[in-house]
């Protein structure tokens, strides 16, 4: 097994015990539950209870402060129920997990120095490795910094999430060697591949100032104490991951449950029609897209069945493959990050996805149309995680390349950049900013809890997002009405809204 693995394993092991419980009913939400007044016990009451909402499923109607009343939280958004009487249960619990080949670890960059023009040789360099998931976005922030005045240049390797966190936690023995990118500032659009400028690493090996990853850090390898107290974790926008299937498909959504037997167990997940492996198209074990994933159906990422892909646009690709036949699209499966996912919608279906103990299955937007991530932000759709800037600090706490802290704080969004909207970029990344989302967590599929941002940027979020707000422009707080107090201003130029 993957040295990285070894400890999600255990997690996902102990975790699936909640799982099957939740399958059985055991959880802190039901619908209809009768136990207290309204307002009283875990449920809230049989006052909280609506059972015709949510498609006729049932939900929760009063402010949810649990996982489960999160998941089950009434909403007109739109849903699409899984039927889990499809999937194959042994004793009312879902099945053991079958001994799987361990998948391989990922993608090793390449190795070939020399062949380019040395990193070293660019002005300011801040060296950064890790997810491929971050490109879009970081591609422009970093095209910026270059034609800035002083210059600060990004060198970056795309590798996967567990790579970016032992760069950082082992800078002397997972240095960055090879062949990396930098970003032309003269380039018109630097998300396009004809941006990126290659260069060569030092042959000795170069450490990382920064690592990039779709998880947590204890999701990668094993840290009991947490992270050293010389390693700062900054989160960045939040990510959504998404089950896929062809465009012509008919299934609409997943459950947990079905995601469980068919990755876990492949040929013989039991779950129609996905029973062919070589049509459930996975990732990689240190893929972030896979590792999140994986925390949240509990089948860890290097016991996956199913066709290795080294890179999301290989998941894409086959998956566009797989429409030319009706008999094979309809069987074929795989998993992406939402960003890639949105700009293929014309020929791939994105599934809504049912979480263990949820009634019905949500998508990451209000519809499946939309791209406002609406039930990401109130945390309907469970497969989500912030990006995680992992960076060191001296013993006083302070960054130890403080250009490294810069970028950070840029991605982050509390430092601005320079003529660079980064909600617009966000919206257009499939990314959510922080200030834009009403709950948190502390692990990979974890407890889920409400959360209100220090300075919310709902509103500007959401036009950027569907070219349309509800929200009341405002030029200072004295303007807005009582029950959205505050006229907070982000863009560029500032652009106010009235927010609670």
């Amino acid at each position: 097994m993957n040295r990285h693995h070894i400890l999600l394993l255990a997690a996902l092991v102990a975790g699936f015990g909640a799982a099957c419980s939740l399958v059985l009913g055991a959880s802190d939400y039901r619908i209809g539950s009768t136990d207290g007044g309204g307002g009283g016990g875990q449920d809230g009451g049989a006052d909280c209870n609506n059972p015709i909402g949510n498609g006729g499923k049932g939900c929760y109607a009063c402010e949810p402060t649990s996982k489960a009343q999160i998941l089950n939280s009434c909403t007109g958004n739109a849903c699409e129920p899984f039927d889990n009487a499809r999937v194959a249960l042994e004793g009312g619990k879902l099945r053991p997990l079958p001994t799987a080949p361990a998948n391989d670890a990922g993608v090793t960059p390449t190795a070939d120095a020399g062949a380019d023009p040395p990193c070293s040789a660019q002005p300011n360099v801040v060296y950064a490795t890790g997810s491929s998931a971050v490109i879009p976005f970081l591609s422009r922030i970093a095209a910026t910094l270059a034609g800035s005045n002083p210059a600060t240049t990004v060198v970056y390797q795309s590798a996967n999430s567990c790579a970016g966190v032992d760069a950082v936690l082992d800078p002397t023995t997972a240095p960055m060697r090879g062949t990396a990118i930098r970003w032309d500032p003269a380039a018109p659009d630097p998300s396009q591949p004809s941006a990126q400028i290659k260069c060569s690493l030092d042959a000795a090996g170069t450490p990382a100032d920064l690592g990039f990853s779709d998880v947590f850090a204890e999701t990668c390898r094993s840290l009991p104490q947490g992270l050293p107290t010389d390693i700062r974790d900054r989160f960045g926008p939040v990510q959504t991951m998404v089950f896929v299937t062809p465009r012509t498909a008919v299934e609409k959504s997943l459950s947990g449950e079905a995601a469980y037997s068919i990755f876990g167990f492949g040929a013989d997940s039991r779950v129609e029609p996905w029973t062919d492996p070589n049509l459930m198209f996975q990732r990689t074990a240190a893929s972030g897209t896979q590792a999140m994933i994986a925390a949240v159906i509990g089948v860890p990422p290097d016991r996956w069945f199913g066709k290795l892909n080294a890179s999301s646009t290989d998941v894409r690709n086959a998956l566009l493959a797989a429409d030319s036949d009706s008999a094979t699209a309809k069987r074929a499966i795989g998993i992406l990050a939402a960003d890639l996912a949105d700009q293929s919608r014309d020929r791939l279906r994105v599934l809504a996805y049912q979480d263990f103990g949820q009634s019905c299955g949500f998508f990451p937007d209000s519809s499946p149309t939309a791209l406002d991530k609406a039930n990401v932000r109130d945390g309907r759709y469970a497969i989500w995680g912030p990006l995680h800037i992992l960076l060191r600090v001296n013993g006083q706490g302070l960054p130890i390349k403080p250009l490294a802290q810069n970028i950070a704080d840029y991605i982050g969004g509390s430092r601005p950049l320079e003529r660079t909207d980064l909600f617009t970029l966000y919206a257009k990344s499939s990314v959510v900013p922080q200030c834009a989302m009403h709950v948190t967590r502390t692990g990979d599929g974890g407890d889920t809890k409400r959360a209100a941002p220090a300075v919310s940027c709902n509103c500007y979020f959401d036009l950027q997002a569907t070219g349309a707000t509800s929200c009341k422009k405002c030029d200072s707080s004295t303007e807005c009405p009582a029950e959205a107090p505050k006229c907070n201003k982000f863009g560029v130029p500032a652009v106010g809204y009235c927010e609670p």
